[in-house]
């Protein structure tokens, strides 16, 4: 986005530069955040279509984005024993996509980065903190 001064008094200027520069950078997170959103979106709505090859069996992508709170579960039947569970948890937590729990064969952490995330960014929640040091992901 951006921004122009249009006929400033020269005391106000500095604050009006301030408050602009302000905006950038908080328009800046916001894109950030909605980036974040869309490519979890994308990736999971993914995951949701694929289908099971046995059992009754389905996806469910839930999503709350006001809260960013991101759940793909498994759910329905199979050999008469009900399925119900969580396939993938992903929330963002201060600017950091925090991957809760990934059951995924290739690992949402990797398409993340396929989709042009960086691994700075990315918190490995599902593994101990004092683990994450080790792995190439962020640790908080």
């Amino acid at each position: 986005m951006e921004f122009a001064l249009i006929q400033t008094k020269p005391a106000q200027a500095g604050f009006k530069i301030l408050f602009l520069i302000h905006l950038r950078v908080a328009f800046g997170k916001m894109d950030t955040l909605d980036n974040y959103r869309q490519m979890i979106q994308k990736i999971l709505d993914e995951y949701a279509q694929l289908s099971y090859a046995y059992g009754e069996l389905e996806r469910q992508l839930i999503i709350d984005q006001t809260a960013n709170h991101y759940v793909l579960l498994t759910l329905g039947w199979e050999n008469n024993l009900r399925v119900h569970g969580c396939l993938v948890h992903i929330d963002i937590i201060n600017d950091k996509i925090w991957i809760q729990r990934d059951g995924t064969e290739h690992g949402i952490a990797n398409e993340l980065v396929n989709a042009g995330i960086s691994k700075n960014q990315i918190v490995l929640a599902f593994q101990p903190a004092d683990i994450r040091q080790y792995t190439e992901f962020a640790v908080t």
